[in-house]
């Protein structure tokens, strides 16, 4: 039995990332798949690893691929590998995300070094929705959630119903600015209320 661990920020999951879960074990690379949220120092913070994992647990709540697919949060940027880990995921929507994904890769490969004693493999996996046409970053969508005037579109087509609803209320309740990291503790702990 072969288990992939997905790290990222999914700061929110967004279907594109629930598609990488998907294509992942239909396709083989994975029997097994560990979400690890994380902490990425160098994107604006939205959400806790905590509320990114609960909610992408949400996100697959309804999926017959639920039962292979199992939760881990970081507050940290560490993606050394959870145990039982044979191989990581990544997803990439365009070529562009390559270069990106290259020194993410890296990265991965030195902790996994340092903690396994060898690198592990890794596997980029195609965006399913990108190959139709119908993906968006996480940074799109909180930009559209925000009310971003340069970015508008609707959030149904790139966000799971069970990931927007809590994320929608709780940015009503409690609407803060989002380019001032310390001001997203209130709207962290009304989803995390949110998600139970």
């Amino acid at each position: 039995m072969t288990t992939a661990t997905y790290p990222g920020t999914f700061g929110p999951p967004v279907k594109g990332h629930v598609g990488i879960v998907r294509r992942a074990l239909e396709d083989g690379v994975a029997d097994k798949v560990i979400v690890l949220a994380i902490v990425n120092q160098s994107k604006n913070f939205f959400l806790t690893p905590a509320n990114a994992a609960a909610l992408f647990k949400r996100a697959l709540s309804t999926e017959d691929i639920s039962p292979y697919v199992s939760f881990e949060s970081r507050n940290s940027s560490s993606m050394a590998p959870p145990a039982g880990t044979d191989i990581y995921i990544r997803g990439i929507r365009s070529a562009a995300d390559k270069a990106y994904e290259r020194g993410v890769l890296r990265q991965i490969r030195e902790e996994s070094a340092r903690v396994c004693g060898r690198p592990l493999p890794t596997e980029l996996i195609i965006d399913p929705a990108a190959e139709q046409g119908r993906t968006m970053s996480s940074t799109q969508v909180r930009n559209i959630l925000f009310g971003n005037p340069s970015h508008h579109g609707d959030l149904r087509l790139y966000l799971p119903i069970a990931v927007m609803e809590p994320l929608v209320d709780a940015w009503r309740e409690t609407t803060p600015n989002p380019y001032l990291p310390h001001t997203m503790q209130p709207f962290n702990v009304s989803l995390a209320k949110r998600l139970g």
